[in-house]
């Protein structure tokens, strides 16, 4: 795509963390996010970089003294929440209860391989199989919701990515209203949700899917950066990130992505090489 674009006379630009890859080749300009080797399968760096990468982009483009000051802050942000570990750890706990449950994200047969969610009609957890009344079971469906809004929707996706990816558990991300507009019907009492809240104009959103969620018995966990009452939840992890709400999707990312590698690590599975991925994924 990028050498079709140049080939056409269009600008090119592309966000890389290795300047010498066939990707870099093809662009006429290059933005080294310069974070060093990603050690990981998983990508993480990478991703906060290029968030911040595309931050400053913005700025140089259109100069604006508050955002210039807010990125300032952006590494301590980062710096705070890396102290938050113990509060995430118990959250991924309660996304994690429930290890009764076949579709739980805590539970795993012997190998780390999941439950799976289309078995034979004799699986709990299979569409197959419905109870009477039309009920779906428990095991049934996605079994973590991650749920953000405006510009932590990204967020959301990238969590939910993460804990696929590290902990091999079916986690579906959406926005609040997408959410509501449907999938919001899965939810039964001990269902997992994480939900994604910053400070700004979709916080009385977040706020009101919490409260909802709960009142549906879900297991909610809130990750927030928002003053005043915390939102109805069994876990709520308080970032306090300082920032305008268009850099929080990077402290927020960072969040999500600890609370997944805690996750995986009570699996007893090694978050740095899941199962069945490699570093790079060809396609045609």
């Amino acid at each position: 795509m990028i050498a079709e674009a140049r080939r056409q006379g269009a600008p090119t630009v592309v966000i890389t963390n290795d300047p010498d890859s066939r990707l870099a080749a093809e662009a006429e300009h290059i933005l080294d996010l310069a974070a060093g080797r990603e050690r990981s399968v998983p990508a993480s760096k990478t991703y906060t970089a290029s968030l911040l990468m595309l931050a400053m982009l913005s700025q140089a483009m259109h100069p604006d003294p508050q955002l210039a000051a807010a990125l300032d802050e952006v590494p301590p942000a980062i710096e705070r929440v890396l102290q938050l570990e113990p509060p995430l750890e118990r959250a991924g706990r309660v996304l994690q209860g429930g290890a009764g449950d076949p579709g739980s994200p805590g539970r795993r047969p012997g190998g780390g391989t999941p439950p799976s969610g289309q078995g034979d009609a004799g699986d709990p957890g299979s569409p197959r199989r419905r109870p009477q009344g039309g009920t779906p079971p428990s095991g049934q469906g996605p079994r973590l919701a991650v749920l953000g809004r405006g510009f932590n929707l990204a967020t959301a996706h990238e969590i939910a990515l993460k804990v696929m990816e590290t902990c091999s558990v079916v986690a579906e991300s959406r926005s609040v209203a997408d959410f509501l507009h449907g999938p919001i019907a899965m939810v039964r009492p001990g269902f997992p949700a994480l939900l994604i809240e910053a400070a700004g104009p979709t916080l009385g959103d977040m706020r009101a899917l919490a409260g909802r969620l709960t009142a549906l018995g879900a297991r909610v966990v809130v990750l927030t950066d928002g003053d005043g009452r915390a939102s109805e939840a069994e876990e709520v992890v308080r970032l306090r990130t300082g920032l305008p709400e268009v850099l929080t999707p990077i402290p927020f990312a960072v969040a999500g992505q600890l609370l997944a590698l805690g996750m995986a690590v009570r699996l007893g599975v090694d978050p740095a090489r899941p199962r069945g991925l490699r570093k790079v994924t060809v396609t045609r």
